[in-house]
């Protein structure tokens, strides 16, 4: 396709999702240390209301820190 029928195909608009691998350390690197800290204060402020943790899972949580 050229021109604007690349930019307007016939077909419907669908939403595309894609997965790679990534290094770990990639995906968590701080990327806005204001927000982290944002979301670290309200997790801290009223962990039962933002933080979901099922209790098979609470040594992952335990290494994360």
């Amino acid at each position: 396709m050229t021109g604007l029928a690349s930019l307007f195909p016939a077909a419907d608009y669908q939403f595309r999702m894609t997965m790679r691998r990534d290094r770990p350390e990639e995906f968590f690197l701080p990327r806005n240390a204001e927000l982290l800290r944002e979301r670290a204060r309200w997790v801290g402020e009223d962990p039962k209301r933002y933080a979901l943790l099922q209790p098979e899972f609470g040594h992952l949580l335990a290494e994360a820190w």
